[in-house]
């Protein structure tokens, strides 16, 4: 059985309490463009909250996880810590699997041009948005990344967003792409209501202060449908 493995070291008791939890994503989204899949379920699994116990070992200052991947072809993996019941995430980790897909787009991308052009060059189609950074080292995709979009009609958004009528798609690089050949790409699936406009950059918290930011309109928007 295929599996990931996760390394700690050094590491003592006190890591290994509290509530593990995965969440594994299909190849391709899971299923619907814009639909969540909660913390500790996949499309056929229902429950993804383990104990250290189950999956790890630790043995000389070393921890070591090996969690199982479901049957079917992952695209994301994440995996989370919650120490104590009720209680704030510790740690998170989150990356992609799926490489070869995300090959196949950045050779698609040598032909296209972008929709928008930042730190990052964008680009929009079928309703996936992807990012490129030709070339690109670890240090560029340490900041976190935001990602805001506006519908045509803010009735489509939850109650507690039409108000500022954004939904609010922020993401860590390795929650949607990788490092791959020297260049950095990724792809992230906007909703699958009509889009007014789309906002997106990367944020510093230290400056508390977006290190650059770039705006693709409703015609955009619309084409990349």
């Amino acid at each position: 059985m295929a599996e990931i493995a996760l390394f700690k070291t050094p590491c003592v008791a006190d890591d290994t309490g509290g509530l593990f939890q995965w969440r594994f994503l299909p190849s391709g989204g899971p299923g619907g463009r814009g639909r969540e899949v909660p913390w500790g379920r996949t499309l056929d699994l229902e429950r993804g909250d383990f104990l250290f116990v189950d999956y790890g070992v630790l043995l000389d200052g070393k921890c070591v996880l090996r969690v199982p991947l479901p049957p079917w072809q992952v695209g994301q993996a994440s995996v989370r810590r919650i120490p104590t019941a009720g209680g704030a995430v510790s740690w998170r980790v989150a990356f992609r699997l799926d490489l070869d897909r995300l090959r196949d787009e950045l050779r698609s991308l040598r032909t296209e041009a972008p929709a928008a052009q930042g730190e990052f060059d964008l680009y929009l189609r079928g309703g996936v948005l992807r990012y490129l950074r030709r070339p690109c080292a670890p240090a560029d995709v340490r900041r976190r990344f935001f990602l805001h979009v506006a519908p045509e009609a803010g009735r489509v958004l939850p109650w507690a967003k039409r108000r500022r009528g954004l939904d609010n798609l922020d993401f860590e690089f390795g929650e949607h792409g990788a490092l791959l050949d020297g260049a950095c790409v990724a792809m992230v699936t906007l909703p699958d209501y009509r889009l007014a406009r789309v906002y997106t950059g990367q944020f510093d918290p230290d400056a508390g202060a977006e290190t650059w930011r770039v705006e693709l309109a409703a015609d955009a928007a619309a084409a990349g449908r």
